[in-house]
């Protein structure tokens, strides 16, 4: 249906007057073959369904149409024509040149357009992929605030350690463990935001948590070096090692609360095991407990002949297990040499070195060499059984001679036998040896020796 002005005759008069356009209405969207001769270029029509507008631009042919083919173009789709575009600020963007450009920032977003055959502009993320809507973690999830998500170590209420923090430059946040000063500190509540001593590490809940102007401590586990403020090159392992230390320096403290007495500057200790050590005690070293530890080992005492200086006895309080040593050797406590002989044959001579036990060579072989000075005294021989029906001599040899140091054992007989008036004298690199000679078939006899031993 045409709705022309000029239907009934009508026409704009004058020279070359410019007609108006005509509007005509279909059930449709105008084409091609809307081309006859109540159209004219300018023209306008309506689809009554869709209520889009279009406009006749064209009226021309083409080398195959045989005739006029109309070109009408689409002005709007029925729901108003857009004339500006509002973004999330609120101003309305107008055209320039006919054009508004849909353009991405370049940095998290970017727009790209194509104009054939879709005619669309597609924004996305720069590099691709999708934005991030919730970040999950260990433990929960975050979830961004007007587009910021927070990263952090909880510096300042000590969440990861007072050296734990992330930085953030440019595009790249950093985690750091170590602070300015080199400090290492890693544990919930672990350090504090005013140390001013370097060089310090520790692992642990609380760990170095009173540390102030201390240095290169180390303090692994619980609670460890909890205390401590100004000592400095303390190392700590174990659950709660020197917890209640406050300004001594220099102690190592391994295994279960070790050095829990030290309240102070104790300093120069060394403390191992479950043990509280003392208050106030300095240059001590401590292992174990007397409570829990009832037997030791160590290798490479036994056999071995220390070299140099002067070797002395170690003794041991039986009430607080300290060790120490005594210049004088045997004492109270001699050097004992044990010895049993059964059965020996008639004029047979046995020798044996010092500290032996049980029946020996018979070569004179069976010495010790003596690793330091020293003289022998107070010969003792507690004999248990006599059996030999002669007088027999037990005899000290220096360098495989005899020397005046002996005692007789008269035959038959038992007891306690002495020389404590004779004396030996030695140097280092001397051998030292008992010697006995039994007469009498199948004799026996067994006893105890012992001699004063001062180096």
């Amino acid at each position: 249906m045409s709705n022309q002005i000029g239907a009934s005759g009508l026409r704009y008069g004058g020279v070359k007057a410019v007609q108006p356009r005509d509007w005509h209405y279909f059930p449709r969207d105008p084409n091609q073959y809307d081309n006859g001769p109540e159209y004219r270029v300018g023209d306008e029509a309506q689809n009554t369904i869709t209520k889009t507008i279009w406009q006749l631009v064209s009226l021309a042919g083409n080398a195959t149409s045989a005739g006029a083919l109309a070109d009408w173009v689409m002005v709007t789709n029925g729901g108003g024509t857009v004339i500006s575009l509002t973004s999330n600020n609120s101003l309305a963007i107008l055209p320039t040149a006919g054009n508004i450009n849909v353009v991405g920032d370049g940095v998290g977003i970017t727009g790209f357009g194509v104009a054939s055959p879709t005619s669309t502009i597609t924004l996305s993320l720069v590099g691709g992929g999708q934005a991030a809507q919730t970040f999950p973690t260990d433990s929960g999830s975050a979830l961004p605030i007007s587009g910021v998500l927070n990263i952090k170590a909880g510096n300042s209420t000590l969440n990861s350690g007072s050296s734990v923090f992330f930085s953030g430059s440019a595009n790249t946040v950093l985690l750091n463990v170590s602070d300015t000063l080199s400090n290492t500190i890693v544990g919930k509540l672990g350090g504090n935001l005013a140390i001013s001593g370097a060089n310090n590490s520790s692992l642990g809940t609380s760990a170095l948590h009173a540390l102030t102007t201390g240095g290169s401590n180390q303090g692994f586990g619980q609670n460890a070096l909890m205390s401590l403020t100004t000592g400095s090159f303390n190392t700590a392992i174990g659950f709660q090692p020197l917890a209640n230390l406050v300004s001594g320096s220099s102690n190592i403290g391994i295994g279960d609360t070790p050095g829990a007495a030290y309240v102070g500057s104790e300093s120069n200790n060394i403390i191992i095991g479950r043990n509280d050590g003392e208050a106030g005690e300095s240059g001590t070293i401590r292992i174990g407990n007397e409570s829990i530890q009832t037997s030791a080992y160590m290798a490479g005492v036994y056999g071995v002949t220390p070299t140099g200086g002067t070797n002395q006895t170690v003794t041991v309080n039986s009430a607080t297990g300290q060790l120490g040593s005594t210049a004088g050797a045997p004492g109270s406590s001699p050097s004992i040499v044990g010895f049993n002989t059964t059965a020996d044959p008639t004029n047979v001579t046995r020798f044996y070195p010092l500290f032996a036990t049980g029946s020996t060579s018979l070569g004179g072989n069976a010495y010790t060499s003596m690793p330091f000075a020293g003289t022998l005294s107070n010969l003792y021989a507690n004999v248990g059984t006599n059996s030999i029906g002669a007088n027999f001599n037990i005899v000290v040899y220096k360098n495989g001679a005899p020397t005046a140091l002996l005692v007789t054992i008269p035959a038959s007989t038992t007891g306690v036998f002495s020389d404590t008036v004779d004396t030996v004298t030695f140097i280092a690199g001397d051998t030292i040896q008992f010697q006995t000679t039994v007469t009498g078939s199948f004799s026996t006899w067994a006893g105890t020796v012992t001699m004063q031993l001062n180096p």
